[in-house]
């Protein structure tokens, strides 16, 4: 809901899509019925997965912060969720400033981690990225590094951050022995 559908397209195409696949893609600003619509499209469709992205653009709050206010718009995208069996997933941005917590590292109300069976968050580190997950079921995710192909826009997973930066001290440690 915040990029432009051109870009959309061509980071698709990056991947190798041919536009054969059965992909529907949304773009454009969320108007007051949008939900509904989204829930006729996924009645018909029968998606696997739906994701909205950003999650505010969509769910339309006066104030981000407000729990009761937060959970009450994000109960109808919930009920989507379990009513129709497709996998829903929303993009959320984080706070500016870094937070050791994962579960702080969502910007706004706590209702946001509360109403969700994962999160998926994805840091920003100075030569890497990372995932984690905090799961309502089940284990969590250590914090893993990400490697990204910028050729095909795609992105593997590697080892944990703590194996990672493990890796990074030791052929410090080897370079400068080796001087």
């Amino acid at each position: 809901l915040e990029d432009k559908r051109s870009e959309v397209k061509k980071h698709f195409q990056d991947m190798g899509a041919t536009g054969a696949e059965p992909i529907y893609i949304y773009t454009g600003s969320a108007g007051p019925d949008a939900l509904a619509q989204i829930e006729a499209d996924i009645t018909k469709i029968r998606p696997v997965l739906v994701i909205f992205d950003p999650l505010f653009r969509l769910v339309k709050v006066k104030d981000g912060n407000a729990y009761t206010e937060v959970t009450a718009a994000l109960d109808p995208v919930l009920r989507l969720a379990r009513n129709s069996g497709s996998h829903i997933n929303f993009a959320h941005h984080s706070p500016k400033c870094a937070t050791e917590d994962a579960g702080d590292a969502v910007l706004g109300s706590t209702a946001i981690l509360g109403s969700v069976d994962t999160l998926l968050l994805i840091k920003r580190h100075e030569k890497y990225r990372t995932i984690q997950t905090i799961q309502r079921y089940g284990e969590d995710l250590p914090e893993t590094t990400l490697h990204f192909d910028s050729q095909s826009r795609t992105t593997t997973i590697g080892k944990t951050k703590v194996d990672k930066d493990l890796d990074v001290v030791k052929n410090a440690v080897l370079s400068f022995l080796a001087v």
